[in-house]
């Protein structure tokens, strides 16, 4: 794969593509016999509905949501006639995900508060591109390596990530627990390695859940302090991605201890 820039790449072809993402720089941080074995291990593909994948689509793709997703009527499961609707609805959009009467509305209610945020609002008023492929060649290890932005306005020169989140107090333990500083580090460090410009990021999130009547919606911007340790944590996981392409060993073996619950009230011995 060269560097540079692709439109063209549908999501799932670009997951199966050669070359290190985040997720996989993730994988190396907790075990890297698991990057290994997610690539090698056979997979049974399962068509199954992902909501925040639904959001993505109905805001940053709609003609791709407008074809892949369909919303089922309303129905009252509680008859006969209701039932069969049912199935004569799902034989007939067996090839789409099917998102219910309510989780449709849901989506739709997310969308407009994203939109009634100035801020997010904006993004969305700019010219940007959703879901490019960006390939470039790291300079230190020469492994190609790939992102994939939901959204870069390129005349803000904004990389932008669309996250949905179950409870919006949990925003902060999500950028630990999900690695998101090393994710904008990774990303930023890409675009502009396949553009030669810089480029700012920031996180759009949308709750799942409504507080008090309404879907809250936040944009975050990382400090420069988490930046740097994000920069830090992925050329570590780099290095050792590439020493392990090298050295075609990936046997890694995870150790654990008894957890902290199980033992906080033994005697100490």
């Amino acid at each position: 794969m060269k560097p540079g820039i692709y439109s063209d790449i549908d999501n799932d072809t670009y997951h199966s593509m050669e070359g290190i993402s985040k997720s996989g720089l993730d994988m190396i941080d907790n075990d890297p016999a698991s990057y290994i074995w997610a690539k090698n291990a056979p997979r049974t593909v399962v068509k199954c509905l992902d909501f925040g994948s639904a959001v993505h689509a109905y805001l940053l793709e709609p003609d791709l949501f407008k074809s892949d997703y369909v919303k089922a009527p309303e129905l009252n499961l509680r008859t006969n006639q209701g039932k069969a609707d049912k199935l004569a609805f799902d034989e007939e959009n067996k090839d789409k995900f099917i998102i219910t009467h309510e989780e449709g509305k849901k989506i739709a209610l997310m969308a407009d508060s994203v939109m009634a945020h100035p801020t997010a609002k904006r993004f969305f008023e700019a010219d940007f591109k959703a879901e490019q492929s960006f390939f470039w060649n790291d300079p230190d290890t020469g492994e190609l390596c790939r992102c994939r932005p939901d959204m870069d306005i390129f005349s803000l020169k904004m990389l932008v990530d669309l996250k949905t989140v179950a409870d919006m107090g949990r925003v902060q333990r999500h950028i630990e627990e999900f690695r998101y500083y090393v994710q904008d580090a990774f990303y930023t460090d890409g675009v502009k390695a396949v553009t030669g410009e810089d480029y700012d990021f920031v996180f759009l999130f949308v709750s799942t859940s409504l507080n008090c009547g309404r879907y809250p919606v936040q944009v975050v911007r990382l400090s420069a302090a988490a930046k740097f340790d994000g920069r830090a944590h992925y050329r570590r996981n780099l290095d050792e991605y590439s020493s392990r392409m090298k050295s075609g060993d990936w046997e890694s073996i995870t150790e654990m201890d008894r957890p902290y619950w199980a033992t906080k009230n033994e005697d100490v011995l």
